[in-house]
């Protein structure tokens, strides 16, 4: 990020998204190429952030572990 954050701030990082399969009618926005190998550079990303600004809440969210129908879960290569 460009600037410095005064507020707490926790980096997210998504695995993905998809909800065309379960509300195909509707326009959706979509997270695509949920590669393993961009997944784990996002986390090292959020990880570096957290090394870099000591002041702020040490923890990162991820979304989504189990939204099989939505492409948004974490598994075993």
């Amino acid at each position: 990020m460009g600037q410095d954050i005064t507020v707490p701030y926790c980096p997210h990082v998504s695995i993905g998204w998809d909800s065309n399969p379960r509300f195909p009618v509707q326009k959706q926005d979509l997270i695509v190429d949920n590669k393993p190998q961009y997944f784990q550079q996002y986390l090292q990303k959020a990880k570096d952030y957290i090394d870099q600004h000591p002041g702020q809440p040490t923890l990162i969210t991820i979304n989504a572990w189990n939204e099989w129908a939505e492409g948004s879960y974490l598994d075993q290569l």
